[in-house]
């Protein structure tokens, strides 16, 4: 495991060189893993996926937490992948990489698949840790669905 190599920009912000995070608090700079790490690289290609979903995904996954964890019904999970996710040309069937069986097996939810322009795994899991569409602080970045929280 490789922490990001802080060093002091400009502004004063402490920056990775290696993946560019900047993180803008006053203290001393956190302990943070570094997704150009070579352990964490091996580790998303393993999975099927690479650095940059692993970014979106805990970067989303801070939204939620911040506005307190807010999930869609089930219904409105069902009703925004049935009408929104899978007529959508950007809408990605699971293709039997070990992420989306995983993901399966834990959510026990027999659908999944990738949005290619969000890069997130989304299904009709109310599991929302594994699923874009339970979250309730996402939307659709090509707007056929809004954030409701």
């Amino acid at each position: 495991m490789n922490y990001c190599p802080f060093t002091r920009d400009a502004k004063g912000h402490l920056k990775c060189p290696d993946c560019h995070w900047i993180y803008k608090g006053k203290a001393t700079a956190p302990r943070r893993n570094c997704p150009k790490s070579p352990d964490i690289t091996e580790a998303a290609q393993r999975l099927g996926i690479t650095i940059d979903d692993i970014n979106h995904w805990s970067h989303a996954l801070a939204k939620w937490k911040r506005a307190g964890y807010p999930v869609r019904t089930q219904a409105e999970v069902e009703r925004i992948e049935r009408e929104c996710c899978r007529p959508c040309d950007q809408y990605v069937p699971d293709t039997g990489a070990w992420v989306g069986t995983l993901v399966k097996w834990i959510t026990g939810t027999a659908t999944y698949g990738r949005c290619k322009v969000c890069r997130c795994g989304v299904s009709t899991s109310r599991v929302a840790v594994a699923n874009k569409l339970a979250m309730a602080t996402e939307g659709c970045p090509e707007g056929k669905f809004e954030a409701t929280a």
